[in-house]
């Protein structure tokens, strides 16, 4: 099953924040790019760098491959040039996150059993989840919104999400910070949204 996630809220919701903690809990690294430099590269096209995101996230799995500021992939459909370039260039980068995401298909052919077993240990043992941060969902192009398999919409945190998250992101080091702390930290970051990058 494919497991693709993109997240929506303003910017500063905890959008990071979120992925950082589930990472911490599931025990997964996390290998972050920002889509800005993806697309800034003039070298290679924004595809092109994508598939080498996902070829360095390989090889720190299992990981959380991370893209913020997925909505740069919005100014694809309004960029100058024809109407198929723009097409083109959509379905190029949808390719891409089939080609890394998508799992392990019976109807693949390979020269033997155990290539196969292979190449099912290393989809099922070693994953790259991808997980897309935006500010909004709208004016994504529909050829790249069809590859995520989930959509979620962050609003802020609760004083209770940010107490939990502050004491497992602090566990470590206990002595530093006590509980009353903590939930001191907590309410006073009611209004406080950090800059996510």
């Amino acid at each position: 099953m494919t497991v693709t996630v993109l997240l929506f809220g303003l910017p500063g919701c905890g959008k990071r924040t979120v992925v950082k903690h589930v990472a911490s809990q599931l025990g997964l690294h996390v290998v972050e790019y920002s889509c800005h430099d993806l697309l800034a590269s003039s070298e290679m096209k924004g595809s092109s760098m994508l598939a080498q995101a996902f070829s360095a996230a390989r090889r720190y799995a299992p990981t959380i491959l991370l893209l913020h500021h997925f909505d740069a992939f919005n100014k694809l459909s309004s960029n100058d040039g024809s109407q198929n370039d723009q097409v083109g260039m959509n379905s190029e980068v949808a390719y891409v996150i089939r080609e890394f995401t998508e799992p392990f298909r019976q109807d693949d052919d390979y020269e033997d059993e155990e290539e196969e077993a292979e190449h099912m240990n290393t989809i099922n043992t070693h994953p790259v989840l991808l997980v897309v941060a935006a500010d909004n969902s709208e004016g994504l192009p529909p050829t790249i919104r069809r590859c995520f398999s989930h959509e979620m919409k962050i609003g802020g945190l609760t004083e209770d999400q940010r107490v939990e998250m502050l004491s497992q992101s602090l566990h470590l080091i206990p002595e530093l910070v006590p509980d009353t702390c903590t939930e001191d930290v907590a309410k006073d970051m009611i209004w406080f949204h950090a800059k996510e990058y």
